[in-house]
């Protein structure tokens, strides 16, 4: 038996909206449209949708005199606006009339799906919209980017460079997960971009869409070859632009989880031990560049082969779950990493950090898996509390210091912190 969906109506003049907003909701909802008021009212002739979206300014009926007729014929159908206004007077009239809510052009999927979920429930689980994918839209013509602009904001977070230079700087701050580019720029060009781009660490897998006028085939050849993902060709047809973006979404949404899958623990969730490597060179580098420090801790939790041998493996690994998900919050920053190192040892790097702030991480970890109860995930009977033993280290890097002997002097700290008790943390001595 198909999966009911509530009905609802769209009632907007331009039909980019309606795609747009289409697109967000039929998942959730059966949806009919109409592209004006007097197709609307016919349609409600014959049709009792759950919830109407109706626009206020359109040519012929407008949305105040469609929501009066519907009133005149004693319908009740709930009604939510849609506007570029939202002045009291408007405001006014739509309360007299009973309508619920105002969704306010531009709108994103996030304000329009949180609207409609407050007065009408999907009949399948909605997700959290609380991370939008994010476009850099590059070019020095204003009407190219208000276009771009009217096609993708409903779908994504914009932001805008008009110049490769402004471009550049703009992927520093706002690291886009798509961007949207010119070829024929004023200053450097498109390809002059991407040459820094991909030749970048940090930027070199964004994906790129050249926008161009050009019909030669060299200058698509080039751009290929330059590593471009895709291309849009001026003058170009709404659809197409969205078709074309929503496909390179849909590839890197598909990377991103065949990565996460290759570089996580598959028990723990926290990140293997290969990703940890090369994160660890990567910010090792980095540090070397702007001098700055690094801290590092490396934990054990204390007589682990006691709770396997006397609860067993199965229980061994909820007391790994159950140690990332306390530590986790230890650790807020974007920048700062967990990793399982390997059996029941883990791995912190934390950039950036000075000596002082890695003790007190440290020591807020070994806390909080001193705090942290195990039996509430398993059939026994005993309450099974762990705590961990911590080494750390910390240094400003250099070439002449190898991150090899900066993660053994943190094994060591770790070793000193057993021999001294356990669930205690050491610091590295540079004396060792």
């Amino acid at each position: 038996m198909a999966e009911y969906k509530p009905p609802i109506l769209i009632v907007d003049d331009d039909k980019l909206i309606i795609s747009a907003i289409t697109t967000m909701l039929e998942q959730y909802f059966d949806i009919k449209s109409a592209t004006s008021g007097e197709q609307a009212l016919k349609i409600l002739n014959n049709y009792k949708p759950s919830l109407i979206l109706l626009d206020i300014t359109m040519s012929g009926l407008n949305g105040f005199q469609v929501i009066r007729q519907l009133r005149e014929n004693k319908s009740e159908i709930p009604v939510i606006f849609l506007t570029a206004h939202s002045d009291t007077h408007t405001k006014e009239v739509a309360a007299k009339f009973g309508v619920l809510d105002f969704i306010i052009k531009p709108f994103d999927e996030s304000s329009l799906l949180n609207c409609i979920f407050k007065y009408l429930k999907p009949t399948k689980e909605a997700p959290k919209m609380d991370n939008r994918t994010s476009l850099l839209l590059v070019d020095d013509d204003i009407m190219i980017i208000s276009t771009l602009k009217k096609i993708l904001a409903p779908f994504y977070d914009l932001s805008v460079a008009n110049s490769g230079e402004e471009a550049l700087s703009a992927v520093k701050t706002v690291r886009p997960d798509l961007i949207i580019l010119d070829i024929t720029l004023g200053g450097i060009t498109g390809f002059d971009v991407i040459k820094q781009l991909k030749v970048d660490y940090d930027t070199k897998d964004i994906p790129i869409i050249f926008l161009t006028s050009h019909t030669n085939r060299g200058y698509e050849e080039q751009g290929l070859a330059l590593g471009a993902a895709d291309y849009i060709h001026k003058p170009f047809v709404p659809e197409i632009v969205r078709l074309r973006v929503k496909n390179q979404i849909h590839m890197i949404n598909q990377l991103r989880a065949i990565q996460e899958l290759s570089l996580t623990d598959t028990l723990t969730g926290a990140f293997n031990r290969r990703y940890f490597d090369d994160r660890l060179d990567l910010e090792w580098r980095r540090a070397i560049r702007h001098e700055a420090h690094i801290g590092f801790l490396i934990l054990d939790i204390d007589d682990f082969k006691h709770v396997n041998d006397t609860y067993g493996h199965l229980v061994g690994d909820v007391v790994l779950k159950n140690l990332v998900t306390a530590i986790t919050p230890c650790i807020s920053r974007a920048a700062d990493l967990l990793a399982r190192w390997g059996g029941e040892e883990f791995a912190v790097i934390l950039p950036g950090t000075h000596l002082t702030g890695t003790t007190v991480v440290a020591e807020r970890i070994r806390k909080a898996v001193e705090g942290c109860k195990n039996s509430q995930n398993y059939s026994g009977n005993d309450d099974i509390y762990v705590t961990v033993s911590i080494g750390v280290n910390n240094t400003v890097p250099t070439t002449q210091i190898s991150m090899e002997s900066f993660i053994y002097q943190a094994d060591r700290a770790l070793y000193m912190a057993k021999q001294q008790g356990k669930n205690r943390i050491a610091i590295a001595s540079k004396e060792w």
